[in-house]
């Protein structure tokens, strides 16, 4: 939406006009593209650096998507993994339909179905998630009683090969975290009523936006807070030193598999007062905290390439859920937050809560039929708000 009136492509367009781009019919234009309607990745292999007005699956300019690069491994390291692992085939000799759905994402009517079958190497591949399920407890916690009594850095035989499994979507991981923080807010209501207060006086009677950010101090805090106590991913991805090194008095020859167990660093008692306590408080004091004892996302050139885009989207989900809901425990008792013993770190019991619709939620809702007119009835209007909230 343009703030003052522009002329684009010859087009004069006043202030206040709403523009939609459309990606999908510009990328099947026979101006811009040799067969538009052909699958031949071809075009890429030999067309070098692609015009960037003519190709924009992810947007352009400033408002385009911050996890284009992050999407693009997570893609390419996930298409690669299965068709190194497995024989694909499609069921039956007809060609997969590829009709579309009429709704905003662009997903197949019909759920893809298809044959696997595993190759050789699948074979040569150990997964490190397919031998948990023998500990008692979850792994973070097996790895940090190994740790007390065998020291910081100790030997860990595994097998003679090892594969871990990286299809860990970016999506399932904020989905996770984001639970994990409505379980710690529900079971401190004296935070959630703090962060209530800060987003009243800071963002008012409008949703919370990205500019709203640099005013939410205390809303990171409990972010950062959340990433502590509950990093989605308590074993940082093994790395492997090329040459022999030395890492903290210890000697670590070259080929060694090296873990650093994020959730016990984060509750170590001689880095955090109170460790195993939930105080978003000690981040909002705390200044920039030392990147070597908060690692939710790893560090150095092996970190996380979507921490940004990942804290970006929990601030958005959590502030917009507070601002809009009145969120309550299902009962009395605190919320059970006992962990599963699997590679990533969720919850063993699902999170159930109660919600009520806050006042602020009916001005944004008729906020919504007044300015985009997309709505006929309040009902429909809470729908389209629900589904908006919880989409972000």
């Amino acid at each position: 939406m343009p703030s003052s009136n522009y002329t684009i492509g010859g087009y004069h367009v006043p202030a206040g006009t709403i523009l939609f781009v459309n990606a999908w019919s510009l990328h099947r234009d026979p101006i811009l593209w040799d067969e538009p309607t052909s699958f031949k990745p071809e075009r890429f292999e030999s067309a070098g650096r692609v015009d960037a007005c003519k190709y924009i699956p992810f947007g352009m300019g400033r408002r385009a998507c911050p996890g284009d690069g992050l999407a693009k491994r997570v893609m390419i390291l996930t298409l690669g993994s299965l068709i190194q692992c497995f024989e694909l085939e499609s069921v039956g000799e007809n060609k997969i339909d590829m009709a579309e759905k009429t709704a905003v994402n662009m997903s197949k009517v019909e759920p893809l179905e298809l044959m696997c079958r595993a190759r050789p190497i699948l074979d040569m591949l150990l997964s490190l998630s397919g031998h948990l399920h023998p500990l008692k407890q979850p792994i973070q916690r097996t790895l940090h009683s190994l740790s007390e009594k065998h020291g910081p850095i100790f030997p860990l035989k595994l097998s003679s090969r090892l594969a871990v499994e990286l299809f860990l979507g970016g999506t399932h991981t904020s989905a996770t975290s984001m639970e994990w923080a409505l379980a710690n807010l529900l079971n401190h209501p004296d935070v959630l009523k703090k962060a209530k207060a800060e987003l009243d006086a800071q963002v008012g009677d409008r949703l919370i936006e990205e500019s709203d950010f640099a005013r939410l101090n205390y809303l990171q805090s409990i972010i950062s807070e959340n990433l502590r106590l509950c990093p989605v991913t308590p074993l940082i991805p093994p790395h492997m030193p090329s040459s022999d090194c030395t890492i903290g008095g210890y000697h670590v020859p070259a080929g060694t598999i090296l873990f650093v167990n994020a959730w016990s660093l984060h509750r170590d008692p001689t880095l955090w007062d109170e460790p195993t306590s939930f105080k978003p408080e000690r981040f909002e004091s705390a200044g920039r905290v030392d990147a070597c004892k908060f690692i939710p996302f790893g560090m150095g050139r092996r970190a996380c390439p979507g921490d940004g885009l990942a804290k970006r989207v929990m601030i958005l989900t959590l502030g917009s859920l507070i601002q809009c809901f009145e969120l309550e425990r299902v009962g009395e008792n605190k919320i059970d937050m006992a962990e599963k013993t699997a590679v990533n770190m969720s919850k063993v019991e699902p999170l159930e809560l109660m919600c009520r619709a806050r006042p602020i939620l009916d001005m944004l809702l008729s906020y919504v039929i007044k300015k985009y007119k997309i709505v006929k009835s309040l009902f429909d209007c809470h729908y389209y708000m629900y589904v908006f909230i919880f989409k972000i």
